[in-house]
């Protein structure tokens, strides 16, 4: 394993590794100017090395998280997104996420929707189910039930809770285009108890 000393010299010498591993290692230490070495060796890292999707993506959490003074949100959720055209799936669901949100960045429900489609299509199923719920409200894309119930199943599929709590729901009241169905209803609930039990 390299010296720290090592580490940073081929981090100056342009060796995108390097500088990436640096910024991880600095961003375990305490305070404002290990905070800002370490953004500054991501940030290095995802310029110099920009088709690595984990480099943009660990250079935008760190400029995400960082403290208030070294925050830098648009330029943060900038990397992000290259990250995500990379195809990081991660990315992909952060940037739909606070991109709903709207807390350090402006709220963009169509980037957001764009976003949770491309997560929820590879499998994302935290993504699937905000994406049901996006067709079900009708934020960021038009009203679909179709496209609810496709997702929200989807979603359900793969375990998410408030995937299956929402079906259940659906069932048992008859609503957003399911039909009222006690046996349905004890099929979700079910797979949701063995879920329960096998965390």
């Amino acid at each position: 394993m390299r010296t720290q000393k090592s580490l940073v010299r081929t981090a100056k010498a342009g060796d995108s590794a390097s500088q990436h591993k640096l910024g991880r290692l600095l961003l375990a230490r305490v305070g404002v100017k290990a905070q800002h070495e370490a953004i500054h060796w991501l940030v290095c890292a995802a310029n110099t090395n920009p088709r690595n999707a984990l480099y943009l993506f660990d250079a935008g959490l760190a400029l995400w998280w960082a403290e208030e003074v070294l925050r830098d949100s648009p330029k943060a959720l900038s990397l992000i997104e290259a990250s995500a055209k990379l195809g990081n799936i991660d990315a992909m669901y952060f940037a739909a996420s606070e991109l709903a949100q709207g807390d350090l960045v402006p709220r963009n429900a169509k980037k957001s929707f764009y976003w949770y489609r491309r997560a929820a299509k590879k499998g994302h199923g935290e993504a699937q189910y905000n994406l049901a719920i996006m067709f079900l409200e009708g934020d960021g894309t038009e009203k679909d039930l179709d496209a609810f119930k496709r997702w929200i199943k989807k979603s359900a599929a793969r375990g998410e809770s408030l995937a299956i709590e929402t079906i259940v729901n659906c069932y048992r009241q008859g609503i957003w285009g399911f039909r009222k169905s006690d046996r349905w209803m004890q099929f979700w609930r079910q797979k949701e108890s063995k879920l329960r039990d096998s965390n």
